[in-house]
């Protein structure tokens, strides 16, 4: 019998083999939840494992419809929300970092929005995966509901598959709140690729002003307003100044 259980397990799709041992593994770990405290390995393992499996099967059936004539489309509608998006979180946190407007800082922009892309992939890709989810979800409730789909169209599905969704969009999602906790303390990375790259040192016809030093870097901004950064010991400082 024990053999029979073995030839089972090892004919087995890769990702359903990963899913089995996850299942072992995270029994195992809350029998002796007592003795491995609240930092239970096993349970962390037994995710691990559940992500793989989960991912294995994704790639699957990306593969199997890859020339799906619609998907080509949709990934780049995709992309261009993914740039949308991170184009968005820039303006915002220079204008936030700034106190000015983010129209006048065009080259710092363009580097954050490419920065910013890998939190935007992130939103992007887990509520796809939330959508597949319920839809997903969906699919189960009609068919032990109502009883109206065929036992075969739900041999490609699994509530392991749905398990590891959900243990995926909880990754993402706290992938996500690490970046912008990071982001909150990035202000003077901010001001210095804004220092680099779109403040300029003062050109000949601005020298008659005197409050403004030859040493400083300027921005020119709309009706006259000039603001000034001084790079300084502990950090970056901005004037924002009105010329007469």
């Amino acid at each position: 019998m024990l053999k029979q259980y073995l030839n089972d397990f090892l004919i087995k799709d890769r990702w359903n083999q990963l899913y089995f041992i996850a299942v072992l593994i995270f029994i195992t770990g809350i029998l002796f939840v007592k003795q491995l405290g609240p930092t239970n390995f096993l349970i962390y393992i037994s995710f691990f494992l559940f992500e793989i499996g989960f991912l294995w099967w994704l790639i699957v059936v990306f593969k199997k419809y890859r020339n799906f004539k619609y998907l080509k489309p949709f990934i780049f509608l995709c992309q261009l929300v993914v740039v949308w998006l991170a184009n968005v979180f820039a303006r915002d946190v220079v204008a936030s970092t700034m106190g000015l407007p983010p129209t006048d800082f065009d080259a710092t922009i363009a580097l954050l929005t490419f920065i910013y892309c890998i939190p935007s992939i992130l939103i992007v890709t887990s509520t796809l995966l939330a959508l597949i989810g319920i839809g997903v979800w969906c699919v189960y409730i009609l068919r032990f509901g109502f009883l109206i789909f065929k036992d075969r169209f739900m041999e490609s599905f699994s509530l392991f598959h749905v398990l590891g969704l959900m243990i995926t969009i909880g990754l993402l999602g706290e992938a996500y709140k690490v970046f912008f906790v990071y982001e909150q303390r990035s202000s003077e990375l901010v001001k210095s690729l804004a220092y680099s790259s779109d403040y300029y040192q003062i050109p000949n016809y601005m020298s008659q002003f005197p409050e403004l030093n030859s040493q400083d870097k300027v921005h020119l901004h709309d009706n006259g307003v000039i603001s000034k950064m001084v790079k300084t010991e502990h950090g970056y400082q901005i004037i924002i100044e009105k010329l007469p």
